[in-house]
């Protein structure tokens, strides 16, 4: 009998769960609705950019059945646990995806240089821009290729050039995209040795991709460091109150406690910011 009550109980549960995120979503205005399709463009934009096989949709709809059925199996079965998983069902999904998509643009970003000397080396074959890029395009390695496909695909349907091209790199959102599409839209309306100035900006593109790779790889031991000091607390204050529970049992007892957690819970708040405003160099 409980156990025919706790199936139908987390059967209500689920349907009273998906009822209320049907309403909510599907309102015509209110914040319920306004946030869902927020979340729904910004995923699936990151989705398309990356060339996921899954759609936006098909996301959102597994993160809504994961989340009823981890609260069903909590509220029904006393399976507490399971709302620890909540979280990362309901924020893992938008964050592997901007992970991805950073990757994405990470890769376009070290192909740039490369790029640009053969875009150069094509205006020597060829004076029309559009015939030259299309030759780079075909000897550039993915996932540049497919986004200056993607440019000369908007450049056939009447799109010009210089459109096509500054789209490019409003999607990408890439400094360094940007420095070469400027470089090459600049030298191209300005007239002069455009195939020697394209090679000029791959040189300087590479050296600012070495400064950034030293400046990372001095940094690496101290945000490693600042990562330590950062998570070590928690562990050790736990580690403490289990070997000798009255160790510190006046922080938490003792208004004079709460003002020493307070002070230190700041204080280290403080550190990771500082921290992080030290190690956050820029070129």
């Amino acid at each position: 009998m409980n156990l025919t009550l706790r199936i139908a109980s987390s059967i209500l549960l689920s349907l009273g769960l998906v009822f209320s995120a049907w309403l909510g979503t599907t309102a015509a205005s209110g914040p319920a609705r306004s946030r869902f399709l927020a979340y729904r463009t910004a995923i699936d934009w990151d989705l398309r950019f990356i060339r996921s096989g899954i759609s936006a949709d098909q996301t959102m709809l597994l993160q809504g059945l994961s989340s009823v059925a981890l609260i069903a199996a909590a509220a029904g079965y006393g399976h507490w646990l399971a709302l620890t998983l909540l979280p990362l069902v309901l924020f893992a999904p938008r964050g592997l995806a901007s992970r991805a998509r950073l990757n994405r643009v990470t890769l376009i970003e070290q192909q740039v240089d490369t790029w640009l000397v053969i875009l150069a080396n094509a205006l020597r074959a060829t004076p029309a821009l559009g015939e030259a890029m299309e030759a780079s395009a075909r000897l550039s390695p993915a996932p540049l290729s497919e986004e200056l496909d993607l440019a000369l695909k908007e450049y056939h349907l009447g799109a010009p050039l210089d459109v096509a091209l500054k789209t490019m790199s409003t999607r990408l959102k890439s400094r360094t995209l940007n420095v070469a599409i400027g470089t090459l839209r600049i030298a191209r309306n300005t007239g002069g040795n455009l195939p020697e100035t394209l090679e000029v900006s791959a040189a300087a593109l590479r050296e600012i991709a070495r400064l950034e790779g030293v400046v990372r790889t001095k940094t690496a031991e101290g945000k490693a460091q600042a990562v330590v000091i950062a998570v070590v607390p928690f562990p050790l204050v736990g580690l403490l109150n289990w070997l000798n529970p009255q160790l510190l049992s006046p922080l938490w007892n003792t208004l004079e406690g709460y003002g020493i957690v307070a002070g230190a819970f700041l204080l280290w708040l403080l550190a990771i910011l500082w921290t992080r405003k030290i190690l956050s160099v820029d070129i």
